[in-house]
């Protein structure tokens, strides 16, 4: 949080704490809620030019192909989180960074600058496209 307040961008906050209420609270430009349904989450993906997340399984299954441009930094003993990280560090579809090393300065600049490789994404132009798609079937 001491790292977000030095950012001058709107920063949307998601801690994942579902078990509380949809708290949402405004500090600068930066607003955290405690918990997202998953058409607010993907909202939230979509409208953002840079994710920052934790490495799990499910997170980089979900961010990968929408073609978003991800920072992991695996959660400290996760080997199943740092493995995920590197790998996809290393193939140039994210960037890795440990969570004891980590500065969001250098990590939004680098996340800006960076090429990311797609080869099996969706191009960014279709996901709007895609995610209402998703969230049609899901209510169905």
């Amino acid at each position: 949080i001491e790292q977000l307040v030095e950012i001058n961008n709107e920063i949307d906050f998601v801690r994942g704490l579902p078990a509380s209420n949809q708290k949402k609270e405004n500090r600068n430009s930066i607003t955290f809620y405690n918990h997202l349904d998953t058409e607010s989450l993907f909202k939230k993906i979509d409208e953002a030019e840079i994710v920052i997340t934790r490495s799990g399984y499910t997170s980089v299954m979900e961010l990968l192909p929408l073609s978003k441009k991800c920072i992991f930094i695996p959660t400290p003993g996760q080997a199943e989180q740092e493995y995920l990280a590197k790998f996809h560090m290393q193939s140039g579809r994210a960037l890795y960074f440990a969570q004891n090393k980590f500065s969001l300065k250098t990590a939004i600049s680098q996340g800006k600058n960076q090429v990311f490789h797609r080869e099996n994404g969706w191009p960014a132009s279709q996901l709007p496209h895609i995610i209402k798609n998703w969230l049609n079937n899901i209510k169905a």
